[in-house]
């Protein structure tokens, strides 16, 4: 276990990087007309954090408390992507879902 003058200091920290992190954006850049190329990225980083949040439970699902399958499990492979394999999909995730 950590003890708590470590966790206190850490937290501090890690308090003061953010805020510092935040400001070089708001209070450097807060006053400035940006650039629409720019600004129209900006609208893509919510759209980034999602799988940036769910692909490491998707890879490593342990660290949520499931059971990930063993290798060399009779695991469906994932289906192609043609137009006309829609069937098959709702197949093989019905089939992946047992193993979870």
């Amino acid at each position: 276990m950590i003890d708590t003058t470590t966790f206190w200091t850490l937290t501090a920290l890690l308090g003061v990087g953010t805020f510092l992190v935040r400001f070089s954006f708001l209070g450097f850049l807060g006053g400035r007309q940006l650039p629409d190329w720019f600004v129209l990225h900006l609208k893509y980083v919510g759209v980034g954090v999602l799988p940036a949040m769910v692909t490491p439970l998707v890879l490593w699902p342990a660290a949520t408390g499931a059971k990930p399958i063993p290798p060399g499990s009779s695991r469906p492979s994932p289906p192609s992507s043609s137009p006309s394999g829609c069937r098959w999909r709702v197949r093989w995730w019905r089939e992946w879902a047992r193993f979870t």
